[in-house]
């Protein structure tokens, strides 16, 4: 057997490019000086490529400037190193989570030289820690809400069996038990919706076509595009890959997400449609229509339960496709401008 010649300098280099984990050697200014193979896989550039940023450039601007109160205590000798998990961005714009070890080389006189960075690609098990904690809350969520429903019920039952009552008596009265009416109906609805959060429903997943799934949505809506002046337009990627999903829960949440955008356009305008195949093995289903958009302050509080800005909303409506969404192991984003909405929804593929 041959004997590996320590002292032997490529060694080092070896060890360095042929690493499993992403390193890169920074210098001080953030400019990456080397990287290896497997860093460039990760972000899916070339060398070349990768070279020509800054470690500024390929970092989620919401995590820069924790990343750099901990590079100015290491400069300062408070620590010899630190490690944290971060955003990085990948070449085709997606997200990237990365556990982050960073070092400081100095020379004989203690001054700092460059950072050794190493990044370990931990997507997967963030979107795994991410999918149990929705999962609890929604459990308790659901809890809480099958406790409230049931105890709103059963007076409620009550109020409506004297309501009908006195409506016989009260004929003169008409317009006042209209509106009594009206409003334990809305009751009864927030109290159904409720109980969908509740209940584990029945599913029934199976291999399915989306475009086959979104065609049939998009008919059972023609009616009312057409009664509000709206058409629809699709750009979908052909063969694209089947998806494991229950088909009547999709359509549940493409039918919402569909007349909430034909409800924001008062004056008709076009939703657009789009599908393709991500690289991480996931379809992106975008809709976005022409609407007049969704201020900040309202965006922000989409989903929460009984926020609604319809006048006979309920507010659970996207709670309950966020749940879907995320029972499918998928994701949700919505975001919104003057120009109009978007909606888009990941979905693993099968």
């Amino acid at each position: 057997m041959k004997q590996v010649d320590l002292e032997n300098p490529t060694l080092i280099l070896h060890a360095f490019d042929y690493a499993v984990i992403g390193k890169a050697l920074v210098d001080l200014d953030g400019i990456l000086l080397k990287v290896n193979h497997s860093l460039c896989d990760t972000l899916g550039f070339e060398e070349e490529e990768l070279l020509k940023q800054t470690f500024n450039d390929i970092t989620y601007h919401e995590d820069r400037d924790n990343e750099s109160y901990y590079i100015e205590k290491l400069l300062v000798g408070e620590v010899n190193d630190f490690q944290l998990e971060k955003r990085l961005i990948h070449k085709d714009g997606h997200i990237i989570w990365g556990l982050l070890s960073v070092s400081l080389v100095r020379d004989e006189d203690g001054d700092p030289l460059y950072f050794v960075s190493q990044v370990q690609d931990i997507s997967e098990r963030k979107r795994a820690e991410e999918f149990m904690n929705n999962s609890e809350k929604l459990t308790v969520a659901g809890q809480l809400a099958a406790g409230i429903a049931h105890e709103i019920r059963n007076p409620l039952t009550a109020i409506k069996g004297f309501f009908q009552i006195m409506e016989h008596e009260f004929t003169d009265k008409k317009m006042y038990f209209e509106v009594i009416n009206t409003e334990m109906e809305r009751i009864e609805t927030i109290l159904n919706e409720l109980l969908v959060l509740s209940k584990p429903q029945k599913t029934n997943y199976k291999q399915k076509n989306i475009t086959t799934i979104l065609h049939h949505v998009t008919t059972l809506l023609k009616t009312q595009t057409n009664l509000h002046n709206i058409e629809i337009t699709e750009r979908i990627d052909s063969n694209l890959p089947p998806i494991y999903c229950d088909e009547n829960q999709l359509k549940q949440v493409f039918i919402n997400f569909l007349k909430n955008s034909i409800e924001a356009m008062d004056s008709g305008g076009r939703i657009h449609i789009e599908v393709s195949k991500m690289e991480t093995s996931m379809l992106l289903v975008r809709f976005k229509d022409e609407g007049p958009g969704i201020p900040d302050h309202v965006l922000k509080r989409i989903g929460e339960p009984f926020f609604t800005t319809k006048e006979n909303g309920t507010g659970l409506g996207i709670m309950i496709c966020k749940q879907i969404i995320e029972n499918h192991r998928g994701n949700m984003h919505i975001e919104s401008g003057p120009l109009g909405t978007i909606v888009e929804v990941e979905l693993p593929i099968f």
